[in-house]
């Protein structure tokens, strides 16, 4: 390497020094702290968990998946005991809902009801807040059935 190929280099890594430093200023960069990140986060209206708490929501949704698994065995049990005419009349209608990033609650409810899944998408959407489900939503297909509860409903759109 020749002195001018050197120079040229040491040049060019100063403009590079200098273009990061104004841009830096220009754009207010700063380095935030853990808890103006969640506050940053939380203002923006993403839900923020600890570690712990993600491992106690995983374990409460095992808990419900495994209670609804064991519900919809028992329900098969007992569908056999049913009249032809009543199972005919009462077809289990399923639908498989598409929830993207940044689809809401209400709009999930408002697409369960277009599909006659559920009667009513604002009564959905409550429950779902007033439950703490609303937050909770996982992105991709959930299949979900007219015959299943609000509660069951919930339960397969908060886990994956």
């Amino acid at each position: 390497m020749n002195q001018q190929t050197m120079r040229a280099f040491a040049f060019g890594l100063l403009a590079a020094a200098l273009a990061l430093f104004i841009y830096t200023q220009a754009t207010g960069f700063s380095s935030l702290s853990e808890t103006a990140m969640v506050k940053q986060l939380e203002k923006e209206q993403y839900v923020v968990l600890t570690s712990a708490q993600a491992a106690k929501q995983k374990q409460e949704n095992e808990k419900l998946q495994q209670k609804l698994s064991q519900l919809t065995a028992e329900n098969g049990k007992q569908a056999p005991q049913r009249t032809k005419e009543k199972t005919s009349a009462k077809k289990k209608k399923s639908y498989t809902l598409h929830i993207k990033s940044g689809m809401s609650s209400s709009e999930a409810g408002q697409l369960l009801e277009k599909a006659g899944i559920i009667e009513d998408s604002q009564a959905f959407n409550d429950y779902l807040t007033e439950n703490g489900y609303a937050e909770k939503l996982q992105l991709g297909e959930h299949t979900v059935h007219q015959s299943m509860s609000m509660k069951e409903i919930a339960v397969v759109l908060t886990t994956k």
